[in-house]
């Protein structure tokens, strides 16, 4: 016989108790029930660990354990040391994540009325995330209907511009001058400004030269916007509410336009 085996079975024995010990000490019902036990028989610890005789000691149990509901001692002992605390520790298991939520939930909530209070007393208030979501989607709507709202201008404006084009052809007409209408959109107008430019433009810049250039007029209150709305609806890689199938601009990181074909050409000479 190997004189190693027996040292390797003491080995694989101790290691087979660390694990079972490492087990049960991680069971969640082990602390908590140990705990309820104490609590329950703290009584039958002092006298078990008193300087009383052996004898003495019995007879203390033995009276500590006397219910009156139980006709055997050992009932009453089996009920306080492992039905009670064993029920203690299963409604402490139960109960007390409850409790903890209940202490955060009231915590936090006290947290954000003290927050309030600051900021009112200074002016200010927090929003929930409720009214932050709302605020956000009432923006998003705002945003969509002015989206909306600027193309209607926009096709208002080009009927205007047509049916001035319209007068001024028949008033030529009628004292013998050129008949041949202005017929010109806002968007053709941009391109004819970006394809004569050297460089991109912002949309003050293109409003100014289609102006001086008397390309196009414009009958809004606000035609730069109408005019930015209008351009980015032709953008590339632009998806607006709105936006027009056929796409001419390009909308440069510096915030300026410029035509996707010139882009283009741009682009594939870098590349060369």
């Amino acid at each position: 016989m190997n004189k190693n085996e027996p040292t390797g079975i003491i080995t694989e024995l101790l290691s087979s108790l660390k694990n079972t010990v490492s087990e049960k000490i991680d069971n969640p019902l082990l602390f908590p029930f140990i705990l309820a036990w104490v609590a329950w028989n703290y009584k039958f610890l002092l006298v078990l660990f008193s300087n009383e005789k052996i004898t003495k000691k019995l007879e203390m149990i033995d009276q500590l354990y006397s219910c009156d509901w139980a006709t055997q001692i050992w009932i009453c002992k089996i009920t306080y040391w492992v039905a009670i605390p064993l029920a203690s520790a299963a409604i402490f298991i139960l109960v007390f994540p409850l409790i903890s939520a209940l202490a955060l939930w009231i915590w936090l909530k006290w947290i954000t009325f003290r927050n309030n209070l600051i900021l009112e007393s200074r002016g200010k208030q927090v929003l929930s995330r409720e009214r932050s979501n709302k605020i956000l989607t009432d923006i998003a709507n705002t945003e969509n209907e002015l989206e909306d709202a600027y193309i209607k201008i926009e096709d208002l404006n080009d009927t205007i511009s047509q049916q001035d084009s319209e007068i001024t052809r028949l008033g030529s007409a009628s004292d013998g001058e050129d008949t041949t209408p202005n017929r010109i959109k806002m968007s053709q107008a941009a391109r004819i400004v970006l394809t004569e430019s050297d460089t991109p433009l912002t949309i003050d810049e293109i409003y100014d030269k289609i102006i001086s250039n008397n390309l196009f007029t414009f009958g809004a209150k606000d035609p730069k916007g109408i005019l930015r709305s209008t351009i980015r609806k032709e953008c590339v890689d632009k998806n607006l509410k709105g936006s027009r199938k056929t796409r001419y601009f390009v909308e440069l990181p510096n915030g300026k336009y410029t035509l996707k074909q010139i882009h283009n050409q741009n682009y594939n000479i870098q590349n060369e």
